[in-house]
C-alpha cells in the first residue's frame, strides 16, 4: 500500500498543475545507512511540492520537525530538499536527495558531509545507528554556575582551547605586543620587538629586535631582523629588508631587494625592485625605479628611471611623450634671481604647437578651419603669443632673465609702399605672431654669412651676378641688427649695424648701449588678461 503511495506521489508530480492546494499522501524514506526514517506529507500548490513532516530519529522520544519542497530535475529524476530540525534548541541540518523514477529511490547528503541511500520504507527501518547530530564545533561546554544535575535553567560557560585556535589559523602574540597571522608569520619575535604586526605566511618571519614594523603580504618583510619602522604591503614586498629603517613598499614585489636601505618609498608592483643602494628615493607607479641599483634622492612619477641615478626627477613613462600640463605654476617664479637664460627653440615650431592646441579645441585638423576658417586661426592663436610674451616679460622684468626666441628664417616679398616690391629675409612665422614677437623683442638679429657679389660674362652680352664669401670656412658669420631691404631686424640698444656671430660680441654691445623699454604693455592684469598699451 505505501509503495502505491509513492508512486502516485511520482505520477503527480509529473502530472499538470491544477488550481488549489492537492494533498498527495503522506510518504517514508530511510536515510540508509543510518535508521533514521523521515515521513512527509506533500501537498502540491500550482507547480510547487511542499514537504511536512518528521525524522523519527530512530525511535527516540521525540521526533526531529522536517520541512521542505520537491521538485523535478531536467533529467525527469525528482529531487528534495528538507531542513530537520531537533526539538528542543537543535542544530538544523539540510538534507539533499535525488530519487530515479525506474526505483523510486536515490541518494541523499547533509550539510554535515554525511550521506548514503535514501530507500522508501513502508514498514520498519532497517538496522543501523542513528544519523551523527550535527555540532557547533565547539572544544567543550563545562557545567556554569547556577545549572544542576537536573538539567535546570542556569549559566553556561563555553570552553575554548585558544592555543589551538591560534595554530590552527597560524595566530601568534609575542610577549612584546607583536601580532602574527599566518604561518611563519613574526615567528622569531623577542622580548625587544615592539609592537609589529604582521599578516601573511613568512610576515616578518626573522624579526629578532626590530619593533613597529608592518608587513601584509605572503612573504612581506620576511628577513627583517633588526629594522624597524618600516611598512610592507603586498606579497614579498620589502622582502629581502634586514636592517634597513622607515621604508614604505606597496605593491607586489615592491623595493624587494632592499637591504639595508632607509627611507625609500615604493608605491606600485614592483617599484623601486632592484634597488641595493640608496636611500630617500620616491618611486611611484608600475615598476616605479625599476632600473636604480645604486642611488639616492630620486623622485620617480611613472618613469622606471635608470642606475645610478642622484637628486634625479623623472616624471612620465619612458616612451616619449609629446604633452605636459601641470597646474599652478603659471606666474610663479623662483625666490632668487639666479636662475638661467630662457632659450625657446624655435618659435616657428612652437607655434605649430599653438595650432596643435586650437585644432584640438574646436575639433578641427587645420588651422585654417578653427572657427569656421576665415583666418579666425591665426587671430585666436595670438591669444596664447601673448600669454606666452606676458610670462616671459614677466621672468625678464621681475627675476633679470635673459629671453631669447630663436626662429628659423623665411624669404617673403616686402610691399614697400615707397618703392618698389622686393625679397626679404623674415622669421618663418605666420605674419600677425611676428609681427607681435618682432614688437615685443628688444632685439631682432638676423643671422647670416657675409658675401660680396660680382659680375660676370654669361655669354651672348650678358652678364650675372656670382655670390662669393668674405672670410673662411664659407663666409663670416654675422648679424645684422638694423632692418633693410635684405632682411627683417632690429635693436632697441643702439647695437652697430653688423656684429660677429658671438654672444661675446653681443653682450659687448649691449652693456656699451642704453637700457631697452620694459614692455610694460605685455604685464598682467589682476585679473589674468593682458594690458596692451
Amino acid at each position: 500500500m505505501r509503495f502505491v503511495r509513492v508512486s502516485v506521489l511520482v505520477l503527480g508530480i509529473l502530472a499538470p498543475a491544477v488550481a488549489g492546494a492537492q494533498s498527495l499522501g503522506a510518504f517514508r524514506w530511510q536515510l540508509q545507512p543510518y535508521c533514521n526514517v523521515v515521513t512527509v506529507n506533500v501537498t502540491r500548490e500550482g507547480g510547487v511540492y511542499r514537504l511536512e513532516g518528521t525524522d523519527d530519529l530512530c525511535g527516540a522520544g521525540s521526533a526531529a520537525s522536517a520541512v521542505g519542497t520537491a521538485f523535478v530535475n531536467p533529467d525527469a529524476s525528482v529531487g528534495f530538499g528538507l531542513t530537520i530540525v531537533p526539538a528542543p534548541n537543535g542544530s538544523p541540518v539540510h538534507i539533499g536527495a535525488t530519487i530515479q523514477l525506474s526505483t523510486l529511490s536515490g541518494t541523499w547528503r547533509d550539510s554535515a558531509g554525511h550521506g548514503g541511500a535514501f530507500v522508501p520504507t513502508p514498514g520498519a527501518a532497517a538496522p543501523g545507528d542513528p544519523r551523527p547530530a550535527t555540532t557547533l564545533g565547539l572544544s567543550g561546554v563545562s557545567l556554569g554556575f547556577g545549572l544542576s544535575q537536573s538539567g535546570s535553567p542556569g549559566d553556561v560557560s563555553v570552553g575554548v582551547d585558544l592555543d589551538a585556535v591560534k595554530s590552527a589559523i597560524g595566530l601568534r602574540q609575542s610577549l612584546s605586543g607583536g601580532l602574527g597571522l599566518g604561518d611563519r608569520a613574526l615567528a622569531e619575535a623577542g622580548t625587544d620587538a615592539y609592537a609589529n604586526t604582521a599578516v601573511g605566511n613568512g610576515a616578518l618571519q626573522s624579526t629578532s629586535t626590530g619593533d613597529f614594523n608592518t608587513a601584509l603580504g605572503d612573504g612581506a618583510l620576511r628577513g627583517n631582523t633588526t629594522g624597524r619602522g618600516n611598512v610592507a604591503v603586498g606579497g614579498f614586498a620589502l622582502r629581502a629588508n634586514i636592517d634597513g629603517e622607515d621604508n614604505t613598499a606597496v605593491g607586489v614585489s615592491a623595493l624587494e631587494r632592499s637591504v639595508i636601505n632607509s627611507g625609500n618609498t615604493a608605491l606600485g608592483s614592483g617599484a623601486l625592485f632592484r634597488l641595493e643602494l640608496g636611500r630617500n628615493n620616491i618611486a611611484i607607479g608600475q615598476q616605479a625605479g625599476f632600473h636604480l641599483i645604486a642611488g639616492s634622492y630620486n623622485t620617480y612619477l611613472g618613469s622606471t628611471g635608470a642606475n645610478l641615478d642622484n637628486y634625479t626627477v623623472r616624471i612620465g613613462y619612458n616612451d616619449p611623450g609629446s604633452r605636459t600640463f601641470i597646474a599652478g605654476i603659471r606666474g610663479r617664479t623662483t625666490a632668487v634671481a639666479n636662475a638661467v637664460p630662457v632659450v625657446i627653440d624655435s618659435a616657428d615650431w612652437l607655434e605649430r604647437l599653438v595650432w596643435d592646441v586650437l585644432c584640438e579645441q574646436y575639433g578641427v585638423t587645420s588651422i585654417e578651419k578653427v572657427d569656421g576658417g576665415y583666418a579666425r586661426g591665426y587671430t585666436h592663436a595670438l591669444t596664447h603669443w601673448r600669454k606666452l610674451l606676458a610670462d616671459l616679460n614677466t621672468l625678464r622684468t621681475q627675476r633679470g632673465m635673459c629671453v631669447i626666441l630663436l626662429a628659423h628664417a623665411k624669404v617673403e616679398k616686402f610691399e614697400d609702399p615707397e618703392a618698389s616690391a622686393y625679397d626679404r629675409y623674415s622669421p618663418r612665422l605666420h605674419k600677425h605672431a611676428a609681427a607681435l614677437i618682432t614688437e615685443w623683442c628688444d632685439a631682432v638679429l638676423f643671422a647670416t654669412r657675409k658675401f660680396t657679389t660680382r659680375s660676370e660674362d654669361a655669354g651672348f652680352g650678358r652678364q650675372r651676378a656670382i655670390a662669393a664669401p668674405i672670410g673662411a670656412g664659407g663666409g663670416e658669420r654675422i648679424l645684422r641688427t638694423s632692418g633693410g631691404p635684405t632682411c627683417v631686424a632690429k635693436n632697441r640698444y643702439g647695437l652697430p649695424p653688423e656684429l660677429p656671430l658671438s654672444w661675446d660680441a653681443i653682450i659687448a654691445g649691449i652693456l656699451g648701449s642704453i637700457t631697452p623699454s620694459t614692455n610694460d604693455e605685455f604685464n598682467h592684469s589682476t585679473e589674468g588678461e593682458l594690458i596692451h598699451g
